[in-house]
């Protein structure tokens, strides 16, 4: 709202739109080729899925013909949907269609097919990033358009926002591609498979839905084919959108279904003919009845041809043609009479075996090998192959080089039911999903235990990121095996599906395992992740088992899933970093520092500035392409909404981040204003455009029409605590009641007596007033009923009050004003109760109460959220929006905060953690450029452009005289009154100043050439880069990584920030890196201290035979963190240097070395003044 506040200064309301916002993540170089660009889309490749084989040949010729007319036909829906029943031939159909589309029509097409046993391919979030990209691989005009989206860095693809995917890779994108003069043959058709099979109670599910139904907002000839089963769920969204053709099956099968299965069995025993000795007695009454049998079913009839054509084919034909037709499940049946044929009568190991082959690969999470199932149980592959073999009717893929593929999903959902299980004869290969898992959860762990180690692929320096080791990829092959890859993945997924009594024996064992493992191996464990580019999973991972796993265990890996979020940049680019950099930067007070730090002792030790806890910010909501200005939590807190200057509405899923259905639109200007109805299915929203609308929180769809009556933009909307009312703020200076229950849209009253526009509305706790707040700096209360006004006007802010929040009791209103002040007022009399609250050095947006009253929270434009003790006015901040925060919301339990900022994110803070800071101290005429803290804190040396140079007290802020330099200077300060020189590097800065701290006068001043320069900046994303370091490293070398928290806690843009507890200062006396870095791993943690050169000759010390060095005889290198003047002030440098502490002057060695000193200059002096005689002479 700041420019909407500059425009209101000016009398005159213009266009607050902001740029469009972007995103970072990706990096797009103007030399790139087009398909490096397209790979940043990480689509998953079609020979991962798309094996599925089409329709044989004059088959299903009225369902083509149907999809013909279809296609050609402009005026009928836009979305086919082909539904049926399990094994009816949905897959193989669209898979027909797809070439179909090629040979017979010439059209572009992409395609995803879902598969329930791949966990690639039950993602929703792949679906849309994967059609873009195999529909720009024709190039022409969508290519064009699509690259031209990635390069502008509208979206980010590897964030899983479905609806964004949709938005731009695919709907804006294809628009913009074909207009509507183009041939219908020129635009490309979209197939989905089997949607069910991606079906999931979480929210990417019903997002991905709600795009499906976007898609009839696109015009005609935009095709769509959906397949699936007919679910209901499904059905709900589908059929009122779209074409249908529904595939039938059992007794309802039609003749042309009939015909074709019977075509199939004709092909396919001939086919069997000709490569077996099949004796060619298969008449027509065989046909027939077979035919009968499959009731339409092709999985049925396909099992039969693979399941006959073995060795025993006239038991096994006899054995099927008996068969009861048209009772229960008849493909259950059979596969109850392979099992029972292939395994007669099997001995106790014989069910024991099948029991864990069929489990493990019925359950596993991604497709498996023979070798790697055998690896997995521990067993002969002899073993396995002997119930593979009895098996190859419904599980393919026995060569060594060859996945194991279930042929159908009902074979699953057979050999898992538990149904069956109650049947004694059948009992002994039923599968219990809960078991298997505990016992492949069990399976993860073990392989975890023998497979991890420190440093598994034996990186030889910490100064390469991932990419730049030549060999990666063969050192991954070497060390990191199939099956230990896929413990790591999977290993939280398998102990989801475990529903373990918390007091059975099983559970303490696999809690055991779990406990081992975090607390052992988990920083080894993502080093596999880290390598094999699986970080993001590593977080869903420890998230997911956190759901079951006990409370003390859920909090480690609670803890450690902030370390991966924190510290996503080092660990996802330079594995070593995971030990070098994000190790040592994580708080001191957090669970994997406590844990694990000892362990390594060879990395940096933050001796001042580094966090104590974890940063109170949770997470970022990234979507909207403009500022946000509205947010609120739902009322069960699991939901936050967004409202912004981009029109739109968001929901986000508190937990994960993700976007919950589809940006809702219908605004046609920014939306300033948004409330959820108390019971959480509705969202009212008030916008630029004047109007109010209602919306259903579930489909994204508007209610009912706008709600039109103002005559000016309607800033503020709150729902009554019955829901039956919404009161609306405007800038036509009135407020408004409307109904939101059976009369919805008519105005109940409309509240007249401000003098200028309405900025805030609410309804207090218990339903009978409403709170404003107005520009013209006063606040009132309307009684809700009648629309009266109960008490004068509140008066006391000294300028416009923007927000206003009853106390949950109903009795106290806080409000935010432009005056920068927040008051906490009575709110039957009018009296001031507390306040007015200052801290804040700008216009205050934004507040609310706490659940239970205590607290208030509030948002600025000076980027700050605080958080103000509601007696007594005591306040923390929150640090972290680059931007004004426009909105701020308790959620209902009161341990989150929401904020809403114009940097277009939406942010999650932890209410119970912050960190107060101080400063900032300005008084340069120009950007402050190097900086420097003395070693006791207590003073500050700055360096400006301005040729100056200023020391600061760090508790007072008071400045000292400046003193003028010929250059640009760096400075070290010792403590006072000592003398220190520092020879520094800076660029153009290179100079050796010896200033006394006390008197800032100059005592010597020399020049000398470059000694080591590290820096970091914001195209690296705050890695220190090393160069020239006594000439061991490349120019490239990464150091160490600084979190942003260390980078920013020095210096503003312009304006000296200097913080005294928070400075950060590092000890690199132990720190060992480059091809040293292997040695910061000590199993005893023993205290390992090398020189931080670690790569220079002169070391002389071996990698191989680790070598401990007294601590108090060793030199402690030291660097503080500087500024430049860079103008953005985001580029930063580290200055190193090869320091002792400060000497302690009551030593008698300090005294010692200095009579040395002295001994040297007496005898010095004493040498010049004899030449000086020598010379007279």
């Amino acid at each position: 709202m700041a420019e909407l506040r500059m425009n209101f200064a000016n009398s005159e309301f213009k266009d607050i739109h902001g740029s469009v916002g972007s995103y970072n993540n990706i990096t797009v170089h103007a030399a790139s080729l087009p398909i490096d660009i397209l790979e940043s889309l990480n689509p998953v490749k079609r020979g991962h899925y798309h094996n599925v084989p089409p329709c044989m040949d004059g088959t299903r010729k009225l369902v083509m013909e149907e999809f013909d007319q279809w296609l050609k036909d402009d005026e009928a829906p836009n979305v086919l949907w082909i539904s049926g029943h399990p094994g009816v031939g949905k897959s193989t159909i669209a898979s027909s269609l797809e070439s179909r589309l090629t040979k017979e029509h010439r059209r572009k097409r992409s395609s995803f097919f879902f598969k329930r046993e791949e966990v690639n391919l039950t993602n929703p979030a792949a679906v849309w990033r994967t059609v873009a990209y195999y529909l720009a691989q024709g190039g022409g005009k969508f290519a064009d358009n699509l690259v031209q989206v990635l390069k502008e860095s509208t979206i980010d693809p590897g964030n899983a926002d479905i609806a964004l995917h949709f938005q731009f890779l695919i709907k804006e994108t294809l628009v913009k591609s074909y207009d509507a003069d183009s041939p219908s043959k020129t635009i490309p058709v979209i197939i989905i498979d089997a949607l069910d099979e991606c079906y999931s109670e979480g929210s990417q599910w019903w997002t991905f839905l709600e795009t499906l139904t976007q898609w009839k907002q696109l015009p005609t000839k935009f095709k769509l084919i959906v397949t699936s089963r007919d679910e209901d769920f499904i059905s709900l969204k589908l059929r009122p959108i779209s074409q249908r053709i529904s595939l039938v099956s059992g007794g309802e099968v039609d003749p042309e279904a009939n015909g074709d299965i019977r075509r199939f069995f004709e092909k396919r025993f001939k086919e069997v003919l000709r490569c077996s000795s099949l004796p060619e007695w298969l008449g027509d009454c065989v046909l027939d009845k077979l035919t009968t049998q499959a009731a339409g079913l092709f999985i049925w009839a396909e099992t039969v041809v693979k399941f006959v054509r073995k060795d025993l084919y006239e038991s096994q034909l006899e054995l099927v043609l008996r068969g009861d037709i048209g009772k229960g499940n008849h493909v259950a049946e059979l596969y109850e009479k392979i099992i029972n044929f292939s395994f007669p009568e099997p001995s106790d190991d014989v069910r024991n075996i099948f029991k864990f082959v069929v489990s493990t690969i019925v359950l596993a999470k991604a497709p498996l090998r023979i070798g790697d199932v055998a690896r997995i149980l521990e067993k002969k592959r002899s073993e396995v192959d002997l119930i593979l073999g009895g098996l190859s009717s419904v599980i393919s893929g026995r060569s060594t080089d060859q996945d194991l593929r279930i042929g159908h999903l009902s074979f699953t959902q057979f050999i898992c039911d538990s149904k069956r299980g109650s049947n004694q004869d059948l009992k002994w290969f039923v599968i219990d999903r809960s078991t298997g898992s505990q016992e492949f959860a069990m399976v993860c762990f073990r392989l975890m235990k023998d497979g991890l180690r420190f440093n598994i692929c034996d990186l030889q320096s910490s100064h390469l990121l991932n990419d730049e080791v030549v060999d990666l990829s063969q050192r991954i092959k070497e060390n990191i095996s199939s099956t230990l890859f896929y413990s790591c993945r999977f290993w939280a997924a398998h102990l989801l599906d475990t529903t373990i009594e918390s007091d059975g024996h099983g559970h303490e064992t696999l809690m055991k395992e779990v406990e081992d493992f975090l607390y052992a191996r988990a920083l080894f464990w993502l080093e596999v992740m880290s390598l094999k580019k699986e970080v993001a999973e590593a977080n869903i991972a420890l998230l997911t088992a956190s759901m079951r796993i006990g409370e003390e265990l859920a909090k480690f890996a609670q803890d450690f899933s902030r370390f991966v979020v924190n510290f996503d940049i080092p660990i996802s680019t330079s594995t070593p970093h995971i030990y070098v950099s994000a190790l040592p930067f994580a708080p001191l007070e957090s669970l994997v520092a406590k844990r694990y730090r000892s362990r390594f002792p060879g990395t940096l030790n933050i001796i001042s500035g580094g966090d104590q806890k974890w940063p109170p910010m949770i997470n970022i909501f990234r979507g909207h392409t403009n500022w946000v200005l509205s947010v609120n939590f739902s009322p069960d807190g699991k939901l936050v909404a967004s409202g912004s200057a981009d029109k739109t509405i968001r929901i986000w899923d508190v937990k994960t981040g993700d976007v919950v259905g589809v940006p809702f639109e219908g605004h046609a200007d920014s939306v300033y204003s948004i409330a959820f109805s108390p019971d959480g299915q509705r969202l009212a929203s008030g916008s630029r455009d004047n109007t109010i609308c209602i919306w259903n929180i579930d489909n994204g769809q508007a209610i009912a029409d706008p709600f039109k009556g103002h005559t000016d933009t309607v800033f503020s909307v709150a729902f009554s605590p019955d829901g039956k009312w919404v009161a609306s703020g405007s800038g036509d200076n009135t407020v408004r009641v409307w109904d939101a229950g059976a009369s919805i849209g008519a105005v109940a009253h409309i509240l007249k007596g401000h003098t200028n526009w309405v900025f805030s509305v609410t309804f207090s706790p218990d339903g009978k007033h409403v709170a404003s707040g107005s520009a013209d700096d006063t606040i009132r209360i309307w009684n809700a009923g009648t629309g009266e006004q109960v008490a004068s006007p509140f008066e006391g802010h000294d300028d416009s009050v923007y927000c206003l929040s009853f106390s949950p009791n109903s009795k106290q209103v806080v409000s935010g004003s432009s005056d920068k002040t927040i008051c906490i007022w009575d709110a039957v009399t009018g009296e001031k109760v507390a306040g007015p609250f200052k801290g804040h050095t700008n216009w205050v947006n934004s507040v609310a109460f706490s659940p239970d009253g205590k607290w208030v929270v509030s948002g600025s434009d000076d980027n700050g959220i605080r958080i103000w003790n509601a007696g007594t006015g005591e306040v923390v901040t929150f640090e972290g929006h680059s931007k004004s925060v426009e909105a701020v919301a308790f959620s209902p339990d009161g341990k989150h905060i929401a904020s809403g900022c114009g940097d277009h994110t939406i942010r999650i803070w932890d209410s119970g953690t912050s960190q107060a800071v101080a400063g900032p101290f300005e008084n340069q005429a120009k950007p402050v450029s190097p900086l420097a803290l003395s070693l006791d804190g207590d003073r500050v040396a700055s360096g400006s452009h301005n040729v100056t140079i200023r020391f600061w007290d760090t508790e007072t802020g008071q400045v000292g005289s400046p003193f003028e330099s010929p250059t640009d200077v760096v400075v070290f300060i010792a403590p006072r009154p000592s003398l220190r020189s520092q020879q520094e590097v800076s660029g153009t800065h290179i100079a050796l100043r010896m200033l006394d701290s006390t008197t800032d006068q100059v005592v010597a001043t020399t020049f000398a050439g470059q000694v080591g320069l590290v820096k970091f900046d914001k195209d690296r994303r705050g890695w220190t880069v090393c160069s020239d370091l006594r000439g061991e490293l490349s120019d490239h070398g990464h150091l160490f990584w600084v979190p942003e928290s260390c980078r920013e806690a020095l210096c503003g843009i312009e304006t000296l920030a200097v913080f005294n507890k928070h400075t950060t200062r590092l000890d690199l006396s132990q720190f060992v890196h480059g091809r040293d870095w292997k040695r910061c791993y000590d199993p005893q943690a023993k205290v390992l201290v090398h020189p931080f050169y670690s790569d220079s000759s002169a070391n002389n010390v071996s990698s191989q035979s680790p070598q401990c060095f007294p601590l108090a005889n060793t030199p402690s290198p030291s660097c503080l963190l500087e500024s430049n003047s860079e103008a953005d002030g985001s580029v930063g440098q580290l200055r190193v240097s090869d320091r002792p502490p400060p000497a302690d002057q009551s030593d008698p060695s300090y005294s010692h070395h200095f009579q040395n000193l002295a001994f040297v200059l007496v005898i010095l002096i004493a040498g010049c003044c004899f030449l000086a005689i020598s010379s007279r002479k």
